[in-house]
């Protein structure tokens, strides 16, 4: 089994959160869930972005011009709460340059702020320099406070990982019009927050997927917060983690969705567990698994 959707903190000095959310913890319990491989990036919530009054203030990341930097405001105190380099391409550097080192249980994607004017650059640098040693993008559209859309040119045939929210600049429609001119494979995180169009077009797109991450915690939402999803009418009457997963595979494509754990936010353990026991055919969860993932990232052999 390959987890697709894992994060992790290399240097801790960069977060206000210490907990032990280490490659090596993770692998910890990826052998405990028998879990091969992890597709994995930096945990993009350091502290740097994070308005210093409040942190659940909202940011919104911005190309300076005239200086070649970037800066972070807080929309609600308006204040710079960052301004400088690039904070994410040397965590990025260190994940790819940890993960050398070790026996290719983790798969590294490059965490990109949504900053339209850098992107170009940051593609540019990491496939030049890191070519062959990384597999694809992350991209969080609520983090930045950008929309996907607002990225005209991303030259790249890699595979892109997008977030996905209920709220303006996260909603997963705008991510199926970005797929649609992308050469690359996209996958939508989430289960896209169970957009019903989303999924016609997932089935309809090449490029297009989903990841099921975390699917105990968005199982909870459909009970407890369904405002924080589209409509979920259209999958009737889910009782269970494992008739959720049951429910998708009646929908959309096994060959578009991808497992993930999203770990540390849930475990590796009880995501695969509740997978593993949705009564799927074994085919199902080798394509969810393993076979679509192994796909997207273009990894012909392990």
């Amino acid at each position: 089994m390959i987890d697709s959707h894992v994060s992790v903190i290399l240097n801790s000095k960069c977060y206000s959160n210490k907990k032990d959310y280490t490659l090596s913890s993770c692998q910890r319990e990826m052998i405990s869930s028998k879990i091969k491989h992890a597709v994995v990036i930096v945990n993009p919530a350091i502290k740097a972005i994070f308005c210093k009054q409040d942190n659940n203030h909202k940011v919104r990341f911005e190309y300076v011009k005239s200086t070649n930097k970037i800066r972070v405001v807080c929309l609600n105190c308006k204040q710079i709460v960052y301004f400088g380099e690039n904070p994410y391409r040397k965590l990025n550097e260190e994940l790819i340059t940890e993960v050398d080192r070790r026996d290719r249980e983790f798969f590294p994607i490059v965490f990109l702020p949504l900053i339209p004017e850098i992107i170009e650059e940051e593609i540019k640098y990491f496939e030049t320099k890191y070519k062959g040693s990384f597999f694809g993008y992350k991209l969080q559209p609520s983090l930045s406070n950008r929309e996907i859309l607002e990225i005209e040119k991303f030259d790249s045939n890699l595979a892109i990982f997008i977030h996905s929210g209920k709220d303006p600049v996260a909603d997963p429609l705008k991510t199926v019009s970005f797929a649609s001119k992308y050469s690359g494979d996209i996958v939508i995180s989430h289960f896209a927050k169970f957009s019903k169009e989303v999924f016609l077009a997932v089935n309809n797109l090449n490029n297009l997927y989903i990841d099921t991450s975390p699917a105990s915690i968005m199982f909870n939402a459909i009970k407890r917060f369904p405002e924080l999803l589209f409509d979920t009418n259209f999958l009737g009457n889910i009782k269970d983690t494992q008739s959720l997963y049951r429910k998708i595979v009646e929908i959309v494509n096994e060959r578009k969705i991808v497992y993930g754990s999203d770990y540390p936010v849930s475990s590796i353990y009880k995501e695969s567990k509740i997978l593993l026991e949705s009564n799927l055919k074994e085919e199902t969860i080798k394509n969810i698994t393993e076979n679509n993932i192994l796909r997207i990232l273009k990894i012909n052999n392990l």
